[in-house]
């Protein structure tokens, strides 16, 4: 063989064993690359607070050539959880997803301040708000910040905004009294009088309860001319606290009288001591008080003309209170407010009276207590009140007479003339129950003139004469077989009324009790009165069966006095202050 072909074969077979020893192959080389992993790069968490810029996370790391990064949501400027991912990709690489969580935290609020501030009153409205700028998406809200009257006010102030702490500022809103006026004010708010007259209506006011005569029934007296403006025995203890009221009214209205002499004195030691007024004594041999001051709260004490005074103001309840010892002992407080009013007396070593009256629109409550005697000896009368538009009613246990015992003695008086229109007693007598209904004689036509004789007649203490007859008017009993079969169906009786009088001396109020003589009806027996009257006394003077002068309405106001829920709300207060309570309250 020629050596040069030789030569040519042997250059041949060497070329593709030094390629392959010195890695030419393109195709085997590029699938190499493709599989490698990009290393030394990271990609970490980090948190920032929040001041307006924009934050951002980057990788850490030297990129291999031909590698690059892109980024999601890696960039925030408002606080929140930012969740960024970082691909990095080359053509020669695998790709490589990291993961990181950019946290933007919620700043501090700085540079604010909510500081305390004192005004004195004028009359105009007074405010405090924060100090300093606001960061940009910042609010501020006030709660009673805000004031017009004499007062503290805890104010607070709230600063809030989506990249900001909540940041919570309180601070105290004072406004204070005019040193010029602060004795007319403390003087102005105690010294008020207890008031009754806006509960019960104008028609049972003392002037519309006089009396001038009273009827003499030994002869004959036209029913007509018999007085119908008195009270009965349940109001009548309802008059009796009251007068107990008008007696310490007296001896306030004429301590009242020296209000100008308190505020000068008051006013010269104010304008001495501008700084510290809260205490303040007077004391002469004819007038000693003291006023202190508590915030909005005033109290004097005094003693004057043998009295002893004592008055608070309660600026939260706008209430106001007053104690008043008169001379001999006997001790009235009251509790008044805007709408209810309580009064309670110690009339020393005889009784303790209370009573609570409130009232919601056109509609008056109210319950009274009684105690004749000791706490050991006493005589407990209850009354449950109700005043309404056009009625005032009054439910009771006082009794008549000590052995009877009284469930509910109910009276019923007009609010347009305050006169009695009737009343129910619901009593039990030798273990018979009775429910009466008493009527006024000129409610009753048929019955024209009476008179009343003392002389006893079956079962009537009296003995009663109509319409000029000079027979004695006759009962009809009920009858039948039951325990109250020889009870009367009806009767006329004397009942004791009160009235006032005028003293033509001192011009002042007397209360004055009488007789007056008026028709009772066992309830179930009303329907059949009528012919039951007329057929035991047709011979007394009478032309015409007797019938109810009464207008509809006031009939059947009468005939239902006493309704369930009147019985349960009267039982529910029966028991429900104690002699103690009174006498705590009284004396306190």
């Amino acid at each position: 063989m020629n050596k040069n072909i030789c030569a040519i074969l042997l250059i041949l077979l060497v070329i593709p064993v030094i390629c392959f020893l010195s890695g030419c192959g393109d195709d085997k080389n590029k699938g190499n690359n493709e599989n490698q992993t990009i290393v030394g790069i990271t990609f970490n968490d980090e948190t920032f607070t929040y001041d307006g810029t924009e934050k951002c996370l980057t990788i850490s790391g030297e990129l291999p050539n031909g590698v690059s990064v892109s980024y999601q949501n890696n960039v925030g400027t408002d606080v929140g959880i930012y969740n960024a991912k970082a691909v990095l990709s080359g053509k020669n690489y695998q790709t490589l997803t990291l993961t990181a969580t950019l946290t933007i935290s919620k700043a501090l609020i700085v540079g604010v301040t909510f500081e305390d501030e004192t005004f004195t009153y004028d009359g105009t409205e007074k405010s405090i708000a924060i100090c300093g700028e606001l960061p940009n998406g910042v609010s501020v809200s006030y709660q009673n910040n805000v004031g017009t009257e004499v007062g503290i006010y805890n104010a607070i102030a709230v600063l809030s905004g989506k990249n900001y702490q909540t940041l919570t500022l309180t601070a105290i809103l004072t406004i204070k009294s005019n040193p010029m006026n602060i004795a007319l004010n403390v003087v102005e708010k105690l010294f008020v009088l207890p008031n009754t007259t806006d509960y019960l209506p104008n028609a049972f006011n003392k002037e519309n309860k006089i009396v001038s005569e009273v009827p003499d029934f030994n002869n004959f007296v036209d029913v007509q001319n018999i007085p119908t403006n008195f009270i009965g025995k349940q109001m009548n203890v309802v008059y009796s606290l009251l007068e107990n009221v008008d007696t310490a009214s007296k001896y306030l209205s004429t301590f009242y009288g020296l209000s100008d002499l308190v505020i000068s004195l008051y006013q010269n030691f104010i304008n001495d001591n501008p700084d510290n007024y809260a205490v303040f004594e007077y004391n002469n041999d004819d007038l000693k008080f003291n006023i202190t001051l508590n915030n909005n709260d005033y109290q004097i004490f005094a003693e004057y003309l043998n009295s002893y005074i004592e008055l608070s103001y309660n600026s939260n309840s706008n209430t106001n209170i007053g104690k008043v010892e008169i001379p001999g002992g006997n001790i009235i407080k009251y509790e008044q407010a805007s709408n209810g009013i309580k009064i309670a007396v110690d009339v020393l070593n005889v009784a303790l009276m209370q009573i609570e009256l409130t009232k919601n629109n056109q509609l008056v409550v109210g319950t009274l207590y009684e105690y004749m005697g000791t706490e050991e000896n006493n005589i407990k009368t209850c009354a449950l009140i109700k005043i309404d538009s056009n009625y005032t009613t009054i439910i009771s246990n006082k009794r008549e007479i000590d052995d009877l015992q009284i469930e509910a003695y109910t009276e019923i008086y007009s609010n347009s003339t305050g006169d009695l229109i009737g009343y129910q007693v619901d009593e039990t007598v030798n273990n018979i129950k009775y429910n009466t209904l008493w009527f006024n004689l000129k409610d009753i036509n048929g019955i024209d003139n009476i008179k009343v004789v003392d002389e006893e007649n079956g079962l009537n203490l009296d003995t009663i004469y109509i319409n000029n007859s000079l027979n004695p008017i006759q009962t009809k009993l009920i009858g039948g077989f039951g325990l109250d079969m020889a009870s009367r169906r009806f009767d006329i009786e004397m009942k004791t009324v009160y009235a006032y009088q005028i003293n033509a001396q001192t011009q002042d109020y007397e209360k004055v009790s009488f007789e007056i003589p008026m028709l009772f009806i066992q309830k179930e027996y009303v329907n059949a009165f009528s012919s039951d009257f007329y057929e035991k006394n047709q011979d007394n003077g009478m032309n015409q069966n007797p019938s109810f002068n009464l207008n509809s309405s006031d009939y059947n106001k009468l005939c239902n006095l006493y309704t369930s829920d009147d019985a349960e709300s009267f039982k529910q207060a029966k028991d429900l202050v104690s002699y103690n309570d009174i006498l705590n309250y009284v004396n306190i």
